[in-house]
């Protein structure tokens, strides 16, 4: 999987930080120092120091293959679509759908999902966007690379139209009320 840090990005993250934040696969920086060390994740097809800052047009790469499979979390989610490219599931709220804790989505989805079987079939499922912890709905994932390297700058780019309904209890105050 490759990403392209894009045009007017103002830089000041390190390799690491910045694998954080773009791949769900790596959960935390000491598992991106890790992956850098062992060549699994390279910033312009090279192997770099995880002090390395990233800049505009730099490509960062992940090989999935050398990741360990995720602990999976055997909770039901609730699965509104699937095919061999992608799935669409309704995420509950209170779970995250990635970081480092042993409950979240992501980890969840094999639990739910069976391996595509398409040639290009992702390791495990893999989200390709976030929802907040909070918020109940529905997350997109993609099971093969090429649906996640089609649909992973789809939605970094903003060319993936979102609608949000929300229903409130209560008494809702301040602007925008009445």
């Amino acid at each position: 999987m490759h990403h392209t840090v894009p045009t007017g990005f103002a830089g000041g993250l390190r390799v690491d930080a910045y694998a954080v934040a773009v791949f769900l696969e790596v959960a935390t920086r000491a598992q991106a120092k890790k992956l850098l060390k062992k060549g699994a994740l390279q910033l312009n097809g090279a192997p770099v120091e995880s002090s390395r800052f990233v800049a505009a047009g730099d490509v960062l790469s992940l090989d999935r293959s050398m990741l360990p499979p995720p602990p999976t979390y055997g909770r039901e989610i609730e699965v509104v679509h699937a095919d061999p490219w992608v799935a669409i599931v309704n995420k509950p709220a209170g779970l995250a759908v990635s970081g480092n804790q042993p409950q979240t989505l992501w980890r969840a989805l094999p639990h739910n999902l069976l391996p595509s079987s398409e040639p290009d079939a992702l390791p495990w499922p893999s989200p390709v966007h976030r929802l907040d912890v909070r918020t109940q709905g529905l997350v997109v994932v993609a099971r093969t690379a090429g649906a996640r390297a089609a649909l992973g700058p789809a939605f970094e780019q903003g060319r993936v139209h979102k609608r949000y309904l929300a229903i409130l209890v209560g008494q809702l105050e301040g602007e925008g009320a009445g």
